[in-house]
C-alpha cells in the first residue's frame, strides 16, 4: 500500500503542466485582443464613434426657402407663397417597411402602392432624409399623425411654403407651373441648392426665371430623444427668400383678353406699340396652375394630358 502512494507522489505532470501553460498563453492572447480593441475603439475611433453618437442625438433638418414673387407692372401679385403642412417619412426609423407602408397609407388615406412609389424614387438617397408622401395637409390630418407619433416614428410633419396662385387659371399659360424635380436634376444643380422634394419651374416665367425665384434653404440643428422628439434647437441658419419677378403684364388687361375668350378656343395677345411689352397674353382652354402644387399621380398626369381640348398647350405662342 505504502509502496503505491509513493508512485502517486512522484507521478510525471509534465503533459499536464504544458498542457496548463497552454491555456494560460491561449487565455492571456485573448485578453490582449480584447484590450487591443477596446483600446482601438476607446482612442484611435473614439472621434468615428463619437460623430455617429452625435449623429443619434442630433437631427438636422432643411428650413425651405420661399419662393420669389411674381408681379404684374403695377404690382399685383400673380404667383404669392402660402404656409403649408407635408407628411414625410424617414426610411431609416421604419422597422419593417412592408407594416409601414401599409399602416401609414391607412392613416393617411392614400393609396399604399403610391407611398411605396414614393420611397423606390428615392431609394438611393440617405436613409435618413425626410421623402414626402402627402402633403397639403389640413390641420385635423397633422393633429391625427402627431398623437400618434409613438406608433409612426418614422413618420413626420413638416412645414414648407408653398405656391399659390390666387387668380387660379389667370395667366397661366404665362406663369407656367411647377413639378418636383428628379433625382437627376437635383445632382446636376451646380450650386447645390436644390434637395429631395424641392419643386422647380416646369413651364412659362416658373421656368425661365426658375434660377432667380428659387431662395436659398436654412437648416435647423436640433436635440431629439430615442423617440426623435425634439428637446431644443442647437443652432439654425435662416433662409434665403427667392427674387421677385416683375412683368409688363396688365392684370387688368389680362383678364379682359380670358373673359373674351371663354367658350372659345384661341388667343388674344396685347402689345405696346412703343416698345414691343406684352400687356396681355391669353389663351383657352386653360388649366389652374393650384393643381401642379400637389404632387401629381401617374393617373392624374395621364388624365391631364390626354384632354381632347389640350388645356396646356399655349395657343398664343405654338398654336396655328
Amino acid at each position: 500500500m505504502s509502496f503505491m502512494f509513493k508512485n502517486r507522489i512522484y507521478e510525471d505532470l509534465t503533459l499536464i503542466c504544458r498542457r496548463a501553460r497552454l491555456v494560460f498563453f491561449a487565455l492571456a492572447g485573448l485578453l490582449i485582443l480584447i484590450l487591443g480593441y477596446y483600446w482601438k475603439v476607446q482612442i484611435l475611433d473614439h472621434r468615428k464613434y463619437w460623430e455617429m453618437a452625435e449623429a443619434n442625438r442630433l437631427r438636422e433638418s432643411a428650413l425651405p426657402a420661399a419662393r420669389g414673387l411674381i408681379r404684374d407692372r403695377n404690382g399685383v401679385i400673380l404667383a404669392d407663397n402660402t404656409a403649408g403642412f407635408k407628411a414625410s417619412v424617414i426610411p431609416e426609423n421604419a422597422v419593417d417597411p412592408d407594416v409601414s407602408c401599409r399602416n401609414i397609407a391607412r392613416l393617411l388615406g392614400v393609396d399604399e402602392k403610391e407611398i411605396r412609389s414614393r420611397l423606390e424614387k428615392y431609394k438611393d438617397a440617405p436613409g435618413f432624409k425626410p421623402v414626402i408622401v402627402r402633403d397639403n395637409l389640413t390641420i385635423e390630418e397633422v393633429a391625427r399623425i402627431e398623437v400618434r407619433r409613438l406608433e409612426f416614428p418614422e413618420l413626420v410633419v413638416e412645414t414648407e411654403p408653398k405656391r399659390s396662385y390666387p387668380f387660379g387659371v389667370l395667366g397661366a399659360h404665362v406663369l407656367g407651373y411647377l413639378q418636383e424635380l428628379t433625382p437627376d436634376e437635383i445632382q446636376a444643380d451646380p450650386e447645390k441648392k436644390r434637395h429631395w422634394g424641392d419643386m422647380g419651374g416646369a413651364t412659362g416665367i416658373e421656368r425661365r426665371y426658375d434660377a432667380v425665384l428659387t431662395g436659398a434653404n436654412g437648416r435647423k440643428l436640433e436635440i431629439v430623444d430615442s423617440l426623435g422628439k425634439s428637446r431644443g434647437e442647437v443652432a439654425r441658419e435662416n433662409p434665403r427668400p427667392g427674387k421677385d419677378v416683375v412683368l409688363t403684364l396688365d392684370y387688368d388687361l389680362q383678364k379682359k383678353a380670358e373673359e373674351l375668350l371663354q367658350g372659345l378656343e384661341g388667343a388674344i395677345v396685347v402689345m405696346d406699340p412703343r416698345n414691343g411689352e406684352i400687356l396681355a397674353l391669353a389663351s383657352f382652354p386653360t388649366f389652374d396652375p393650384n393643381k401642379f402644387i400637389s404632387r401629381f399621380t401617374l393617373r392624374e398626369w395621364t388624365d391631364l394630358i390626354s384632354d381632347p381640348a389640350n388645356p396646356l398647350e399655349d395657343k398664343a405662342l405654338r398654336g396655328l
